[in-house]
């Protein structure tokens, strides 16, 4: 989704979670964090589809963050 261009002097990423629209508050979606490979899942057996606005926000091992606000998928 984005890299972290500080790696090497702050750490790499240790974790990222999903928040709202807005990075505020509690995620209540359909998407997901994996733990292990910090990537992005999502629900993928909705007969409909759907849209879904979320915020990624992702922490290095410095205490430093990063977030990206109003991905649609």
């Amino acid at each position: 989704m984005f890299t972290n261009v500080n790696s090497a002097d702050c750490g790499g990423f240790t974790g990222c979670s999903v928040l709202p629209y807005g990075c505020v508050g509690t995620y209540t979606g359909k998407a997901q964090i994996d733990s292990g490979t910090l990537g992005l899942k999502a629900v993928e057996n909705e007969d409909y589809g759907y849209n879904e606005y979320l915020c990624v926000k992702c922490v290095n091992s410095a205490g430093s963050s990063t977030q990206h606000d109003y991905w649609r998928i």
